[in-house]
């Protein structure tokens, strides 16, 4: 089964209603001199190691194989690296959805001024019919029954009756004894492609309704409770089939998301749209502009970097100097986020469009150096997601420990579930909910009476600053090497780890360490500066 791919994650420990995030920690000052230090020497290692990528790109290309490469851009004389599926597959297919998304925005902006109250009915109409035309009608028929099968579970009024639908319908996406099945009802075209299309859009589409669905089953209940005033029932009921309908398959978010959860999209959809004024005109042109110039660096790259290429050939990953598979390492990170940054915010532009305020794309990982931010601001719809539906239903933040671990391990492993239980899944799964609990723990062991005692007397907050760096950089390498195996697969992340723990030498070790700690403090100091611009502000 194809595994769907997707940049999935989040922060389970975060306390929802604390308002605090990374970006607001102030840390310690450091010594200008030593701040100069870092920023050289980070910045120096990233262009080596990139600089060794590029050379083991141009020496390794006789290894790799030719169907993943093609000519390139004729003015650069240089191969083209198309062997990342899931990118090489999108952004062919947006030509295939190009004149549709023009097509919504032209209606979008009629309807807006001379029609407003037709909106909703004439965005289903339109996003079925230009659904239908790109999937068939089997398979919206397929995709309309698993919601009215969630939507039924959901008029009982239980939160749990959904989950367990939710997780029954979800299940023939991961066995392949269903896939013969759904492509006969189907009628999806026998090819690797329709398959990746179909898997990918269901997987997107379920979250959908779940959402929908759980949040028609909380009003349900509080109804029945008496806890909804007559004024929210009838602000607030927007939880019919059409309503549904429209949820899942509002065009411009349909295929590649970013996901909105109900409670939002409703609030937003049934609002009435702000005034298009200069300066909003100016800000969705800068939004356009951003998304096709990382688009268009994405393309570059791949004449030069053939990070994807090499990741897939054990032969070479073994071979290769140290430094190049570093720059393996870095360079398929910050892919991986670019790429999630187009294909988030092309549509998320789309959707302003209409009034909407689908999730941002990721951050820069650069500056994100606690893997559980990595989580909570890479894929931000799916962890409101679970935020909303698995966490904060456990106990959340306001549970005590064990009930936080478990809301958290429920989390990961309806992450693992939904990707596509495949073993190399599992191992990046638990990696990270280790990881991330750990995090819980010591920022817990980090606020006691000792700790802070300890602190305030006889550390200087530069000195804190360094001691916390000194103890992340352990966990920032567990969940990047967790990654790595969802990145490369099993082989890949076995040669990662041998090479540069395992089997490497005590130099090594220490090199990595201490050049993981340089690049650490950068993005503690990139914090800095933005809670320093937050509280300006």
């Amino acid at each position: 089964m194809a595994t769907r791919s997707s940049a999935s994650g989040f922060f389970p420990h975060a306390c929802p209603s604390s308002g605090s995030s990374s970006i607001q920690r102030l840390h310690g000052r450091l010594p200008l001199p030593e701040s100069i230090f870092y920023m050289i020497t980070g910045i120096g290692s990233i262009l080596y190691v990139t600089y060794k990528l590029f050379e083991a790109s141009q020496y390794y290309q006789w290894l790799l194989t030719e169907d993943d490469f093609i000519d390139g851009w004729s003015f650069l004389g240089q191969k083209k690296d198309v062997s990342n599926y899931e990118w090489n597959f999108w952004s062919g297919y947006f030509w295939k959805l190009l004149p549709w998304g023009i097509g919504h925005v032209i209606i979008a902006r009629i309807v807006e001024r001379q029609f407003f109250h037709l909106r909703k009915p004439v965005f289903l109409t339109y996003s079925l019919v230009s659904v239908s035309y790109l999937l068939g009608y089997r398979t919206v028929l397929f995709f309309i029954s698993h919601g009215c099968i969630c939507y039924l579970a959901s008029s009982v009024g239980s939160f749990a009756l959904v989950w367990v639908v939710t997780l029954l319908l979800l299940s023939t996406l991961n066995y392949e004894a269903f896939a013969p099945l759904m492509q006969q009802l189907c009628d999806i075209p026998k090819t690797r492609e329709g398959y990746y299309l179909f898997i990918f859009v269901l997987a997107l589409v379920i979250l959908r309704y779940a959402s929908f669905s759980l949040e028609r089953s909380r009003y349900i209940a509080a109804k029945g409770d008496n806890s909804v005033s007559k004024e929210e029932t009838s602000d607030n009921d927007h939880f019919s089939v059409a309503d549904l309908l429209l949820y899942m398959f509002y065009f411009p978010l349909f295929f590649t998301g970013p996901l909105i959860t109900y409670d939002k999209f409703k609030l937003q959809m049934n609002s009435t749209p702000a005034a298009w004024t200069r300066d909003r005109i100016i800000t969705s042109i800068k939004g356009f502009v951003r998304v096709f110039f990382w688009a268009f660096f994405l393309e570059l790259s791949h004449h030069y970097l053939y990070y994807n290429g090499l990741i897939h050939n054990i032969t070479a990953v073994k071979e290769m100097s140290l430094w190049a598979l570093v720059g393996i390492g870095y360079t398929v990170g910050q892919y991986f986020m670019v790429k999630y940054l187009v294909m988030y915010d092309l549509p998320g532009q789309v959707a302003r469009l209409d009034d909407l305020d689908p999730p941002l794309g990721p951050k820069c990982i650069s500056y994100i150096y606690r893997y559980s931010d990595m989580w909570k601001f890479f894929d931000r719809g799916l962890y409101t997601f679970l935020r909303n539906y698995i966490y904060i239903p456990l106990g959340g933040s306001q549970a005590g420990m064990l009930m936080r671990l478990l809301a958290s391990m429920m989390c990961f492993l309806f992450i693992y579930v939904w990707h596509g239980e495949e073993y190399y899944l599992l191992l990046w799964s638990i990696a990270n909910y280790i990881g991330c609990s750990l995090e819980l723990l010591v920022g817990q062991l980090e606020y006691t009476t000792f700790v802070t005692h300890i602190k305030a007397r006889y550390l200087s907050p530069a000195m804190v600053r360094r001691l916390r760096c000194v103890l992340v950089v352990p966990l920032f390498l567990m969940s990047c090497f967790a990654v790595f195996y969802f990145f490369g697969g099993l082989a890949f992340g076995d040669i990662f780890l041998k090479r540069l723990v395992t089997e490497a030498s005590h130099k090594i070790r220490v090199a990595l360490y201490i050049l993981i700690y340089i690049n650490l403090q950068n993005a503690m100091e990139v914090e800095r500066w933005f809670a320093l611009k937050r509280r300006k502000d």
